[in-house]
């Protein structure tokens, strides 16, 4: 990392890309949505799907290295266009013309995807005094131990019973008398 070997720290720069232009969160009409059409390659692309292909020779805009210099400019181009139609239209365009994108979902959106769910990243078990609870997941997915949750959080000394006869071997006698000593 840059701090590690040179001491410095970065700030943060939002979903801009610090090397190429135009690659950023744009608002389209109802959505927001990334686009990466910052190579040489993918740049006059989306000129032609924003029915701007002159942008694509603009002196300010032939090369990475000046879009890079003029990225307020470029970036103002894609905005004024993406934000004067729907999620879908833009969508349907900038795949057409083979530029990379994504939606930007909202929080509530990937609490409530599929792949979340599919992947058990949320998982809901009841609890004895709380009801039903959507717990994180285990992120990791090993095949020969993949892990799961079983249920929800213990109640404060459910467990102490299995814990101190099962796990620390101490026999029922003990246990009334660590109880009555107030030990438990």
């Amino acid at each position: 990392s840059a701090v590690a070997m040179f001491g410095q720290t970065p700030q943060r720069s939002g979903a801009r890309d610090k090397l190429t232009a135009p690659a950023n969160r744009f608002a389209a009409a109802d959505a927001d949505v990334y686009i990466h059409a910052g190579t040489d390659a993918l740049f006059p692309r989306l000129c032609e799907a924003m029915g701007r292909p002159e942008l694509a020779t603009d002196r300010r805009f032939r090369d990475v290295p000046l879009r890079m210099a003029n990225v307020d400019a470029i970036e103002a181009e894609v905005r004024s266009w993406a934000s004067q139609m729907p999620y879908d239209a833009l969508a349907t365009q900038l795949e057409g013309a083979g530029i990379p994108f994504g939606k930007i979902a909202t929080v509530e959106e990937v609490v409530a995807s599929e792949p979340i769910r599919a992947r058990q990243m949320l998982v809901d078990v009841e609890h004895p005094k709380l009801g039903r609870l959507t717990l994180p997941g285990v992120p990791i997915k090993l095949s020969e131990s993949p892990g799961s949750i079983h249920k929800a959080p213990p109640l404060v000394g459910e467990d102490n019973e299995s814990v101190y006869s099962e796990l620390l071997g101490i026999d029922s006698g003990e246990l009334s008398s660590l109880r009555e000593q107030g030990v438990i």
